[in-house]
């Protein structure tokens, strides 16, 4: 039996349950309802034990991710959705724009220009799909810094419609 379900408004049928090796005991949800994260402990809740994990639970729908933890020198990997055989390149940012640009045609920039670097994640597949990595510094004294990407195709251009923000930690 899943200790986790998820359920769209419209449904009574869960359109993604989760089965953990033990109770949960915290959830949170995102805004846009797309991801979950669970609060597991190892074992039931009337059983002695220690231990637990956290799990991310994602329904999809989300056209850039990042899919390691930022941590000092990580090599971490970035998945871009986009348009099919296109140029994908990523933008860095130090900070994200309090109102948001929106570029006619081309999408929505949640990161502040300003600090803006550019660099190459690859061509996407026929599908669209692309992954590639970026490399967190080492530098102990970043611990706490938080950086900010956004995902772009070219020719058109097209700006992802999700951006993230990560932290580096140890």
């Amino acid at each position: 039996m899943p200790e986790v379900a998820v359920y769209d408004r419209a449904t009574n049928n869960p359109i993604f349950s989760r089965d953990l090796p033990g109770s949960c005991f915290d959830l949170e949800i995102s805004n846009d309802g797309q991801r979950v994260v669970a609060g597991a402990k190892s074992v039931h809740a009337n059983v002695s034990g220690n231990g637990g994990r956290v799990e991310l639970c994602d329904m999809g729908d989300e056209d850039f991710a990042l899919r390691s933890v930022p941590h000092l020198g990580a090599n971490v990997v970035l998945n871009l959705y986009g348009l099919a055989n296109k140029n994908a390149v990523v933008a860095r940012s130090l900070a994200e724009l309090r109102t948001p640009t929106v570029f006619p045609g081309v999408g929505t920039l949640y990161i502040r220009r300003n600090t803006l670097n550019f660099f190459q994640l690859g061509v996407t597949d026929p599908s669209g799909f692309v992954a590639g990595n970026f490399q967190f510094p080492t530098d102990p004294g970043l611990i706490g810094t938080s950086l900010y990407f956004q995902g772009m195709t070219t020719f058109p251009r097209r700006l992802t419609k999700d951006w993230l923000k990560a932290t580096i930690v140890p």
